[in-house]
């Protein structure tokens, strides 16, 4: 595993100036698609936890279309990331910039760690901590890759060491409330959408859909497996909520 040094001269220039500090092409969508998934009460002080958000587009996107559907009067949105520069909140959004996860002291209603937890050696610790940070009724997300199949069939694909220092899909995901003995029920783990369009990169596009269109044919004739013949999806996507105390 690569040392903490290592990580901090690795990830502090991780993206370059004026760049976009996240992954997904089409952040709103990725939005989109996690908010349909989320029955949460209206209130009036909403608090989201985007982990590697880097510039919280995500977090931000979900507290936005929150806002202006009247379901929340406000949010906060604390990012954790080794880049410290972001956007600013604006319309009733609150953006809190944190180096470590220790700084959150507060419970969430929603936790983001969307294509970060491949990156920490601890990422039991870093889950471990993220699970108690969601607070009852609340919400855990995470996207994560899932290349180690290809690397099977491909000897010399690159998994971008020591970028990712973990692979995990289904068969962890669908284990997770078992390993954390988390009284939590999982309202869905599938293949992860796929993160570019086809304006960006066609192929690759066309054919990480038609990968995970053949997975999601397995998942919705067995949708209660926890590990599929079919493993060439690129990624793995889990929602979980929290039991209410």
């Amino acid at each position: 595993m690569p040392t903490a040094e290592t990580l901090d001269r690795y990830y502090v220039d991780y993206y370059r100036e004026g760049e976009e500090r996240h992954t997904f092409h089409e952040m709103a969508k990725l939005a989109a698609h996690i908010i349909s998934r989320l029955e949460l009460p209206e209130t009036d002080l909403l608090r989201i936890l985007d982990f590697g958000g880097g510039d919280g587009a995500l977090g931000r996107g979900i507290a936005e279309y929150l806002l202006k559907k009247g379901a929340v009067k406000r949010a906060v949105v604390s990012v954790v990331d080794y880049n410290q520069t972001g956007v600013a909140g604006s319309g009733g959004i609150t953006v809190e910039y944190h180096r470590e996860l220790a700084e959150v002291r507060e419970r969430q209603a929603l936790v983001l760690a969307s294509a970060v937890l491949e990156h920490i050696p601890d990422v039991h610790g870093a889950l471990t901590t993220l699970l108690e940070l969601t607070e009852p009724g609340g919400y855990f997300y995470a996207r994560t890759p899932y290349m180690t199949p290809f690397r099977r069939i491909l000897r010399g694909f690159d998994l971008t060491y020591p970028a990712h220092v973990h692979d995990l899909g289904p068969s962890f995901w669908n284990r997770i409330a078992d390993t954390f003995v988390l009284k939590a029920r999982v309202i869905f783990s599938e293949p992860s959408p796929v993160e570019t369009a086809f304006t960006q990169a066609p192929i690759r596009t066309a054919v990480s859909r038609l990968c995970k269109a053949v997975a999601h044919v397995e998942h919705a004739l067995a949708p209660r497996k926890r590990d599929y013949r079919w493993e060439w999806v690129g990624g793995w996507e889990v929602l979980m909520q929290m039991e209410k105390e």
